[in-house]
C-alpha cells in the first residue's frame, strides 16, 4: 500500500467535506444535534472508505450525489421542498 496516496486522498476528500459540513451546520437549520453526529460519523466512514480505495468508477459523480444527499440529510427540509415545488411547476410551465 501507498502510504503516501492514502494521506493525500483522504486530506483531498475528508477537508472539502468537513468544510461542507461547517457550512451545513452553521448557516442553515439542521436535524437534532444527536442525528446529526450520527450522520456525520456515517458520512465520514464513507469518505475513508473512498479515499483508501484506488481508482474507484464514477466517483466524480458518486461525490457530488454524496454532497446533495448529505445536505438534504442534515438540513430540515423546508427549503428543499420548496426547490422541489419550485422545479416541478417550471418544468409544468415549459410543457404548456
Amino acid at each position: 500500500m501507498d502510504y503516501f496516496r492514502i494521506y493525500i486522498d483522504l486530506l483531498r476528500n475528508i477537508l472539502p467535506f468537513l468544510t461542507y459540513d461547517l457550512f451545513i451546520t452553521h448557516f442553515s437549520h439542521c436535524v437534532e444535534k444527536r442525528k446529526v453526529n450520527i450522520i456525520r460519523i456515517v458520512f465520514l466512514l464513507i469518505w475513508t472508505a473512498c479515499s483508501i480505495i484506488p481508482h474507484i468508477p464514477y466517483f466524480d459523480i458518486i461525490s457530488f450525489l454524496l454532497y446533495v444527499l448529505y445536505l438534504i440529510l442534515i438540513t430540515q427540509n423546508k427549503w428543499i421542498k420548496k426547490l422541489l415545488v419550485y422545479l416541478v411547476k417550471m418544468v409544468q410551465g415549459r410543457q404548456l
